[in-house]
């Protein structure tokens, strides 16, 4: 992906030298056909034929178009490579991203088969336990049925002797 960013800018970078050439082609034909227009219609081109030819534009005008365009094409360039570092950066906080999720969900699964070794181990358990109330159910209430006679008789015995 980035290498691609990387090519398409390379190639944009083409398309406007390539741009560039042509305005400067073209500037160079719209003078010309300019300066012949403009002197036919004010009859200089049969009036005075002794002065040179002089351009609307000379060659002073043609460099300072020419290292705009190389100033804005450097400027162009300097935002493509701050782009590109962001992209750059971007990719790598991804890409950390990513591992740790990869780790989290490590730790996730992990924590999950602990979970069910928990739950497992809690149903057995309760399994255990109400098997031991099951068959301990009879016996309990005898007990309880001897405690509670313990106790009436007991409270008999101290009801008699305090009369």
């Amino acid at each position: 992906d980035l290498m691609d960013v990387k090519h398409d800018m390379l190639r944009r970078v083409d398309l406007v030298k390539e741009q560039r050439k042509a305005i400067v082609d073209k500037l160079g034909e719209r003078k010309e056909g300019f300066l012949s227009g403009v002197k036919k219609s004010l009859g200089l081109d049969r009036a005075r034929q002794d002065v040179d030819d002089e351009p609307m534009f000379d060659e002073h005008d043609d460099d300072v178009l020419l290292t705009m365009q190389d100033e804005g094409i450097q400027e162009q360039n300097d935002k493509l490579a701050r782009l590109h570092n962001v992209i750059v950066r971007q990719k790598e906080i991804g890409q950390a991203i990513g591992q740790e999720l990869d780790s989290h969900n490590e730790i996730l699964d992990r924590l999950e088969e602990g979970v069910e070794q928990s739950t497992r181990a809690v149903r057995q358990e309760n399994r255990r336990i109400h098997g031991l109330l099951d068959s301990s159910s009879s016996d309990s209430r005898l007990t309880i049925c001897i405690c509670v006679l313990l106790l009436a008789l007991l409270l008999v015995v101290i009801l008699a002797l305090q009369t």
